[in-house]
Parts: C-alpha cells; sequence; structure tokens
C-alpha cells in the first residue's frame, strides 16, 4: 500500500517536471514576389526605368516592430526611404521604384526590425545602364 502513493508522487513529479522545449529562435521569412510584372533578383535595367517589387514577410520567433526600405547608391551608405511599424505576424507590400536618371548601381533593402532592435533584411541589386 505504501508503494501506490510514492509512484504516485514519482510520477506527478516527472510530469511536473517536463517543461516545453522551445528550439532555436528563428529569424523571420522575407520573400520577393515572383512574376513577370515584379523585380525580385538582381538584375540591370535602364536609367529612369520604373519597377514593382512585391514583399511578402512571415514573422519568426521574434516579435517584428517595423517593415523598413533601404537604398544605396554606387555603394555608399543605405538610407531609408520607408518605416511602417507593424506587430502583426505577417505583412506585404508593394514598392514601385523609379531607377535614377544616371548609371551606377542601385541597392534595394527590404527588412524588419524584431523586438530586440536586430535588423533582418534581404536586398536587390539593380544595375543602371
Amino acid at each position: 500500500m505504501v508503494r501506490l502513493p510514492l509512484l504516485l508522487l514519482l510520477g506527478l513529479g516527472l510530469l511536473t517536471a517536463c517543461e516545453k522545449e522551445e528550439g532555436p529562435p528563428t529569424n523571420p521569412s522575407i520573400t520577393f514576389r515572383v512574376d513577370s510584372a515584379h523585380v525580385y533578383r538582381d538584375t540591370t535595367v535602364g536609367t529612369s526605368d520604373t519597377l514593382f517589387v512585391g514583399v511578402n514577410v512571415t514573422k519568426g520567433t521574434q516579435d517584428m516592430q517595423a517593415f523598413i526600405v533601404r537604398v544605396s547608391y554606387d555603394g555608399e551608405e543605405p538610407t531609408m526611404t520607408d518605416e511602417i511599424p507593424f506587430d502583426a505576424d505577417g505583412f506585404s507590400y508593394e514598392k514601385t521604384i523609379v531607377t535614377r536618371a544616371q548609371a551606377g548601381s542601385e541597392r534595394w533593402y527590404f527588412g524588419v526590425v524584431l523586438g530586440n532592435g536586430d535588423l533582418f533584411s534581404r536586398s536587390i541589386k539593380l544595375t543602371v545602364q
């Protein structure tokens, strides 16, 4: 009779000691819309060309604070063009880009600011001729 309460206590102890294991943190997913009307990879374009970029963002394990778009011309430091605060699990964005009237390179960054302040982004390089 003494064994039964002892076994119950051991069983309860094992159940309460088990906690949900969390895996390693995962980054958000940033994907480009892939169709003939959108630019989704590095490419060569003309001066003063009008391009469209579609972006889909899916939350990873960390909260997201904002979606940002930055551009770098000819390898210079990127400057912010758009910042949209949000805290949803997903987000879609459409950007119309008009390239400069001069030859060079433009790198467009599409990123997410995470809850801890880190930035996760993907980019597209436009070689303007």
